[in-house]
């Protein structure tokens, strides 16, 4: 079982070190969801220079950031998130989530409070 220290440092360096719009090695998100008991399969991403948003250039056996924060999220808050049209507010509100559950673990809501989001 993961600690709250390496669940933590798992967020910060995605969030600080490696950011938004990345793609990243999948061996790289492996270690990052490890703490959290997460894997990932890469996939193939494609450059299209008629997509000004996609991937500048091909990139093998990846995984995209946004997509990891997303499941982190997912398993770390378990409770349905803000929705953001943004891909970059997205992954910052999904870290901060997480962060969020992860820093309450153990924490049990007092009998007076209903608001149970995040």
């Amino acid at each position: 079982m993961s600690t709250k220290e390496e669940k933590l440092t798992a967020i910060d360096r995605l969030e600080n070190d490696i950011g938004s719009h990345k793609i990243i090695k999948t061996e790289e998100a492996n270690k990052i969801g490890e703490p959290f008991g997460l894997s990932f399969e890469g996939t193939s991403f494609k450059h299209d220079p008629n997509n000004p948003k996609g991937p500048l250039w091909d990139f093998e056996d990846g995984v995209s950031s946004f997509i990891l924060a997303s499941r982190i999220a997912d398993v770390t808050a378990g409770v349905e998130r803000e929705s953001y049209m943004g891909r970059g507010f997205q992954f910052r509100s999904d870290c901060k989530v997480a962060r969020l559950a992860i820093m309450n673990e153990g924490i049990k809501p007092s009998e007076n409070d209903t608001d149970n989001t995040l």
